[in-house]
Formats: C-alpha cells, structure tokens, sequence
C-alpha cells in the first residue's frame, strides 16, 4: 500500500519556501513523515498555534 501525502498546507509552504535547508529536508521525508507533520500543524484551533507549530517544524527540519 502506497502512502501519499496530504496536502502542504499554506503557512507550511511559505515558510518552506522562504528557508531552502528545511524545504530541501522536507522533500527528503517520505509521505507517512510528512503526514505527521501536516496533521500536528492542522490539528491546531488557533491560527497563533499553527504558526507556532510551522516554525518548530521548520526548525525541526534545519536542525536549528
């Protein structure tokens, strides 16, 4: 059974987007992986939440 990612949300583009190093690691992810990340950040009820979330995950991503 083949995994596909969900799609990447708005604000996680974005920030992807803006650092090469995480966008570089995120396509590295395999579907599952990324999945994991997309739902913790989608999970979020509040919009200042899910912005947290983007920037740990990026930071997560770096190794920063």
């Amino acid at each position: 059974m083949t995994v596909e990612a969900l799609p990447t949300p708005g604000e996680l583009k974005k920030a992807l987007d803006s650092r090469p190093a995480a966008k570089a690691a995120w396509e590295k992810l395999p579907p599952s992986h990324k999945n994991e990340y997309i739902r913790w950040i989608t999970e979020a009820k509040k919009p200042e939440t899910r912005m947290h979330r983007v920037g740990q995950a990026v930071s997560k991503l770096t190794g920063a």
